[in-house]
C-alpha cells in the first residue's frame, strides 16, 4: 500500500508539474471569457436601448382581439388608449372605433392558422393619418396552441431608421463572434458556412473556401478515420442539437497537427455555431503527464525486484526512500498549491468512485476540506439522475480509455468536466483525473449572445424588404425569405446555394452593382440608390438598394450588407403617370376643341392652342386671370349658376353658353366640367371643355329655313300626285267604258256588214278592233297599277315554294303550245301578302316564259336564300336577255325594250313587281345579257305573322 501511495505521489507532482503552464494559459483564457462577457453585456445594454428608442409598435393581443400589452411607440401613436381596460384592437386602432374586425385583419388569421402574416393599412391619430405595416405572429404555450398574437407595427415613413437598427442588430451578433477568444463558425442546416472568424483560421490555417470542399477538406484536415468520423458529426446540426463536446486531432493547413476541442451550439432550427479551442498544449502536457506516470511505474517495478533480489541494501534504500518521501511530500505540497490556485475542482478517483486527492475548490464545491473529502467516496454528491449519468461517461471513459469532456448542471451551477484516465503498466485504467470547470458565466454569455441572434433573426426573417450579405467577389452568403421571394426562388438556401455571382447574376446591368462599389470605397455607404434586379424566371424588378460596406482592421471590404426594397410597382406607376401625362399633353394641345385648366378659385392655369387661336389672345395674357374674361356678358348669370352648380357636384355637362373673343367677335360653344381632387377631397383643379358649335348654329338656322321650304313644296308636290292619281284612276276607269263600246260595235260592225265591205273597210276595221283592244288592255293594267299603290298590306307567312308551283302549272296550262320546265331551287319561306306576292310571281314567271318565246324549250329557275332582315328571291330563264346599259327602265311603267310585234305587253308589268315589292319594304333589280338570259331578283324582309298562304289561295 505504501509503494501504491508513493507511486501515486510521483505521478501526481509530474502532472501537476506539467500542468503549470497549462494554468497560467487557463487563467489567461478565463481573463478574455470576463471580458467577452463584459463586452456582451455592453452590448446587451446597447441593443436595449436601440430597442426602446425604434419606432416600431409592439403590440400584444389577445385571442378576444383585447390589447394584453403596448410599447413605447404604440402608446404614442395611440395616446388615448388604456391597456388596464383591454380595449380591443379594432375600436382602439380606428378612428372613428371600428365595430367589428377589420377586413383582412392579419392578427384574426395569425390566431386561424398559427403563421406570419402581413398587412399595410392606414390607422388615424389625431387628425393625421399615418401608414402602418402589421406583421403577426403567434404566441405559443407549452401545449402548442396560440395564446397570443405579437404586432410588429412599423411607420413605414420611417423605413431607414428601421433599416439602421437593423444594421445595428447585424453588426452585434458579428461583432461579438469577431472579438470571440474561440474561433466560430455558423453553419445552416444544408451545411452552408455562412461565417467563420479570423480565430478560426488562426487556429487551423483554414479559409471558409478551403471548408467549403467538403468531402477533400475532412480528408485533409483529419488525418485519423475516427476523428474524421466524430469531426463530421459534430458539424452537422443534429450534433448541435445534443450540445455534445468533441476532442479530436485536426491537421493544419501548414500541416501541423492539433488537438481541438470542439463545442457545437445550436442557435435555431435553421444554424448552429461551432466553437473551437486549440488544447495542443494541454494534450502535449497530459501526454507527458501519463508517460511519466509509466515511466515511474516501470522504475519502480525495477526498484521493488532488486530489493527483493537483496536484502542487504535494505537499509540504504530505506534511506534513499525516505528522502524520496520528502521529496515526494515537497512536490506534493507544491502541487497542491498549483491545483489549489487553479479556478478549476480536480479530484483523483479509483475505479470505485473512491476520492484519492481532491483540491480545495472541490472541497468548497462541496462544502467539506480536502482532507474529508479523501478516502470518501464521490457518487453521493450528486442526485440519482446526475449520478448515473456521470458513472456512464466514467465507463464509457474506462472501456475506450480516451478522454471525455462533457457539460453537466450541479446547484445551480454549469460544470465543464474532463475526465483522462490512468493506466497501470499493463494499459488498464485504474484511476480517472477529473477536472471540473464553472462555466455559468461563459454559458449565460451564450444564452445572452442567442437570445441576441434570436432577435435577429426574427427580424431577418420577418421584415418585408430584402436583406442580404455578399462578398466583394459577387458571392451571395446570406438572404432573408423576402429577398428569396422577391427574386423568385423557393428559399434563401436555394438562393445563397445558386448565387455565386451577384454582378452578373442579379443585375439586370452589371455596371450598376460597379458604380455602387465604387460609391462604397468613397462614402462606405450607398442609399436609395435604383437600378433593375433580374429574377429566377428572367423577368426583371425595379428595387431601391441601401448598401453598407464591412471592412477588416486593414479597412479592406469584408464584405456588403444591404437592404432592397420592390420598387417595380413605384416605377410601373411612375412610368404609366408620365405616359399619362405626355399622352394628355399631346392630346390636350392638338385636340380641336376649346380645353381649360382652372383652379379653384376660377383663374386659368393652362390652354390649349385651339383656345388661343380661337380667342386671338396670346398665352401670357389668359394665364392667371379669371375664366370669366372669355364669355359674352349675356352669359354671366348662367355662368354664375353653373359655378355654384359646379361646386357641389364637381361637374358641368352639355351646357350652351356664349364666349367672347378678344376682337369681341361671339361664338357659341356647349360647355363641359370635370374636377380632380386632392385624396382629401378638396379640389385640385378643374377642366373645361369648349365644343364650337358656332358653325352648326348657323347651318341649323339654314336648315330649319330649308326644311320649311321643303316641307312647303312636298304639300304642293302631295297635291298634284293626289290630282294625277286621281286623274289618271279616272282616265283608266272611265276610259274602259267608250273603249269596249268602240270594240263591240266595230266587232259587230265587221260581222254584220263583211260582204258589204271591200277588202279595205275590213282591214280598217280590223285595225281598230286591235287599237281598241291594246287601249282597253293599257288602261286595265294602269288601273291595277294604281291599285296596288292603294290597296292595304295583310301580311300572312307564305309557302314561297308551294305558291311559285302552282302559278307556274297555271302559266303552263294557258300556254299548251310551249315547251316549259321549272327548276325550283331551295326557297325559304316569306312575310307579306298573299295575292300581292302571287302578282310578283305571275308577272315575273310570265316575264321569263315570254321572253323564251324563241327558245325551244323555256327553262325557267326559282330559288332564294335568307340574310339578315329577311330574304332574297330570283328568277332566271334562257330568254333573249336584255343589255346591262338599259337595267333601269325595265322597272319603269309603260317603258319597252322591244316592239310590239315582237313582243306583246303593256309595259306595266315589271313597274306592279316594283311597286309591290317596294311597299313590302324590299327592293328589285335585274341582270342580264343579250340572248344569254336574264335573272330578276327581289327581296322581302321578315315580318311577324300569324296566319299562313300558299299556292292555292287566290
Amino acid at each position: 500500500m505504501g509503494n501504491s501511495s508513493h507511486k501515486s505521489r510521483e505521478d501526481l507532482i509530474a502532472r501537476i508539474m506539467g500542468q503549470q503552464q497549462n494554468i497560467a494559459e487557463l487563467e489567461e483564457k478565463l481573463g478574455r471569457y470576463e471580458r467577452i462577457e463584459e463586452a456582451l453585456r455592453e452590448s446587451e445594454e446597447r441593443y436595449r436601448s436601440v430597442v426602446e428608442s425604434m419606432n416600431i409598435g409592439v403590440a400584444i393581443i389577445g385571442p378576444d382581439m383585447e390589447i394584453l400589452s403596448l410599447n413605447n411607440q404604440m402608446r404614442t401613436w395611440f395616446p388615448a388608449i388604456d391597456v388596464s381596460t383591454q380595449p380591443t384592437c379594432y375600436k382602439a386602432f380606428n378612428d372613428p372605433p371600428a365595430e367589428s374586425i377589420c377586413p383582412f385583419c392579419p392578427t384574426l388569421r395569425t390566431f386561424e392558422d398559427g403563421k406570419v402574416h402581413e398587412q399595410v393599412r392606414g390607422t388615424p391619430s389625431g387628425r393625421n393619418i399615418r401608414y402602418f405595416r402589421i406583421i403577426t405572429s403567434p404566441l405559443r404555450g407549452e401545449n402548442g396552441n396560440v395564446g397570443a398574437v405579437v404586432e410588429i407595427v412599423e411607420d413605414i415613413t420611417k423605413k431607414k431608421r428601421s433599416d439602421e437598427l437593423l444594421k445595428k442588430e447585424k453588426e452585434t451578433l458579428f461583432t461579438v463572434l469577431r472579438k470571440a477568444p474561440y474561433g466560430a463558425v455558423l453553419i445552416d442546416h444544408k451545411g452552408n458556412y455562412l461565417y467563420m472568424n479570423e480565430e478560426f483560421t488562426r487556429i487551423t490555417g483554414y479559409t471558409r473556401k478551403d471548408v467549403s470542399r467538403g468531402a477533400d477538406f475532412f480528408l485533409q484536415a483529419y488525418p485519423d478515420p475516427r476523428d474524421r468520423k466524430a469531426a463530421s458529426d459534430a458539424w452537422k446540426k443534429d450534433m448541435a442539437a445534443k450540445g455534445v463536446t468533441r476532442i479530436f486531432t485536426i491537421r493544419c493547413k501548414n500541416g501541423a497537427e492539433k488537438e481541438i476541442e470542439f463545442r457545437p451550439t445550436r442557435l435555431d432550427h435553421d444554424r448552429h455555431l461551432l466553437m473551437l479551442s486549440d488544447i495542443t498544449e494541454r494534450r502535449r502536457a497530459e501526454a507527458l503527464l501519463r508517460r511519466a506516470h509509466d515511466e515511474l511505474e516501470v522504475r519502480v517495478r525495477e526498484r521493488t525486484e532488486e530489493l527483493i533480489r537483496t536484502n542487504r541494501e535494505l537499509e540504504n534504500e530505506i534511506v534513499v526512500r525516505k528522502k524520496t518521501e520528502e521529496a515526494l511530500k515537497e512536490r506534493e505540497q507544491t502541487t497542491m498549491a498549483l491545483l489549489n490556485a487553479t479556478s478549476d475542482a480536480v479530484l483523483l478517483v479509483d475505479r470505485e468512485w473512491k476520492i484519492i486527492m481532491a483540491n480545495n475548490n472541490l472541497g468548497a464545491r462541496l462544502g467539506k476540506s480536502p482532507e474529508e473529502l479523501t478516502g470518501g467516496y464521490f457518487g453521493p454528491y450528486f442526485r440519482d439522475g446526475l449520478a448515473q449519468a456521470r458513472q456512464e461517461i466514467f465507463q464509457s471513459v474506462v472501456e475506450t480509455k480516451r478522454p471525455i469532456l462533457f457539460e453537466d448542471y450541479l446547484d445551480g451551477m454549469w460544470l465543464e468536466n474532463s475526465v483522462y484516465p490512468v493506466t497501470d503498466s499493463r494499459g488498464e485504467v485504474t484511476k480517472l483525473a477529473i477536472y471540473s470547470r464553472d462555466i455559468t458565466r461563459r454559458k449565460h454569455s451564450e444564452e445572452l449572445l442567442k437570445q441576441a441572434e434570436e432577435k435577429y433573426r426574427s427580424i431577418f426573417e420577418n421584415i418585408a424588404e430584402g436583406i442580404f450579405r455578399n462578398t466583394p467577389e459577387g458571392q451571395m452568403i446570406a438572404a432573408n425569405p423576402a429577398l428569396a421571394k422577391m427574386l423568385g426562388y423557393e428559399s434563401p438556401e436555394e438562393l445563397t446555394d445558386l448565387m455565386t455571382d451577384v454582378q452578373n447574376q442579379v443585375y439586370a446591368d452589371p455596371a450598376c452593382r460597379s458604380r455602387i462599389i465604387k460609391i462604397l470605397e468613397q462614402d462606405g455607404v450607398a442609399l436609395g440608390f435604383d437600378c433593375e434586379f433580374q429574377r429566377k424566371d428572367g423577368s426583371t424588378i425595379w428595387v431601391t438598394l441601401n448598401v453598407r460596406a464591412v471592412r477588416d482592421k486593414q479597412g479592406h471590404p469584408l464584405y456588403y450588407d444591404g437592404t432592397v426594397e420592390n420598387i417595380t410597382e413605384r416605377k410601373r406607376a411612375e412610368e404609366a403617370l408620365r405616359a399619362s401625362e405626355e399622352k394628355f399633353r399631346r392630346f390636350f394641345e392638338t385636340m380641336p376643341e376649346y380645353a381649360y385648366i382652372v383652379s379653384p378659385n376660377g383663374r386659368i392655369e393652362d390652354i390649349n392652342p385651339a383656345a388661343l387661336q380661337m380667342l386671338g389672345y396670346e398665352r401670357d395674357e389668359v394665364i392667371s386671370r379669371p375664366l370669366t374674361m372669355i364669355y359674352a356678358p349675356e352669359s354671366m348669370p348662367r355662368l354664375r349658376e353653373l359655378y355654384a352648380r359646379w361646386k357641389e357636384s364637381g361637374t358641368i355637362r352639355n351646357e350652351e353658353m356664349v364666349i367672347q373673343t378678344k376682337q369681341l367677335a361671339k361664338r357659341t360653344v356647349i360647355l363641359n366640367t370635370s374636377t380632380a381632387r386632392h385624396a382629401d377631397g378638396t379640389i385640385l383643379h378643374s377642366a373645361s371643355v369648349q365644343t364650337d358649335i358656332t358653325e352648326r348654329k348657323q347651318a341649323e338656322e339654314k336648315i330649319r329655313r330649308l326644311n320649311e321650304e321643303l316641307n312647303r313644296r312636298i304639300m304642293e308636290l302631295a297635291a298634284v300626285n293626289m290630282e294625277l292619281e286621281s286623274f289618271t284612276y279616272s282616265i283608266s276607269h272611265d276610259l274602259k267604258t267608250p273603249l269596249i263600246a268602240v270594240e263591240g260595235l266595230s266587232r259587230m260592225l265587221l260581222d254584220r256588214y263583211r260582204g258589204q265591205l271591200d277588202e279595205k273597210g275590213q282591214k280598217l276595221l280590223s285595225v281598230i278592233i286591235t287599237s281598241a283592244s291594246q287601249v282597253k288592255g293599257m288602261a286595265e293594267d294602269l288601273l291595277a297599277l294604281f291599285t296596288v299603290g292603294r290597296k292595304e298590306i295583310r301580311y300572312r307567312a307564305i309557302d314561297m315554294k308551294k305558291m311559285v308551283s302552282d302559278v307556274f302549272e297555271q302559266l303552263r296550262a294557258a300556254h299548251q303550245d310551249r315547251h316549259m320546265e321549272l327548276l325550283l331551287k331551295p326557297t325559304p319561306s316569306a312575310s307579306g301578302d298573299c295575292n300581292m306576292i302571287r302578282q310578283v310571281i305571275l308577272n315575273l314567271l310570265g316575264n321569263s316564259i315570254k321572253f323564251s318565246r324563241t327558245r325551244a324549250v323555256a327553262l325557267v329557275e326559282f330559288g332564294g336564300w335568307t340574310e339578315q332582315g329577311g330574304a332574297v328571291y330570283y328568277v332566271k330563264d334562257n330568254g333573249i336577255g336584255f343589255p346591262m346599259e338599259h337595267k333601269e327602265k325595265l322597272f319603269e311603267a309603260f317603258e319597252r325594250l322591244h316592239l310590239p310585234e315582237e313582243f306583246e305587253g303593256s309595259g306595266i308589268g315589271l313597274a306592279t313587281v316594283k311597286r309591290i315589292v317596294q311597299r313590302h319594304g324590299g327592293q328589285v333589280w335585274a341582270e342580264g345579257k343579250v340572248n344569254e338570259g336574264a335573272t330578276f331578283y327581289f327581296s322581302l324582309p321578315n315580318v311577324e305573322t300569324v296566319e299562313g298562304c300558299g299556292g292555292s289561295e287566290s
